[in-house]
């Protein structure tokens, strides 16, 4: 996976050593932009800020790799509540065939 940085994969760990949250950022140098995906954290570990803080760091290493780079995530709330910007969309298109 050409895209795929170890250095770009973040995780946070909780008090008894378990993964608590994790967050990986594809990186390809061709385009003008870092997609944040997965994004996720335990259901007994939210509303913490874990995520918040994932996805801080998340941008902190983005901005670190280039001044014109930007990260693509969802567009749920929850980035906005950040302050995220909703800059751009692109069609997504599914191709599905039956199979007998």
């Amino acid at each position: 996976m050409p895209a795929y940085r170890p250095e770009l994969e973040l995780t946070v760990i909780d008090p008894e050593g378990k993964p608590a949250g994790i967050a990986i950022i594809w990186y390809d140098p061709s385009i003008p932009y870092c997609e944040l995906e997965p994004l996720g954290v335990v259901w007994w570990h939210r509303r913490k800020g874990l995520a918040r803080a994932l996805i801080y760091e998340a941008a902190n290493r983005v901005m670190r790799l280039g001044p014109s780079r930007g990260m693509l995530g969802g567009d749920q709330a929850f980035y906005t509540g950040l302050g995220f910007q909703h800059e751009a969309s692109d069609e997504f298109w599914q191709w599905r065939r039956k199979v007998r």
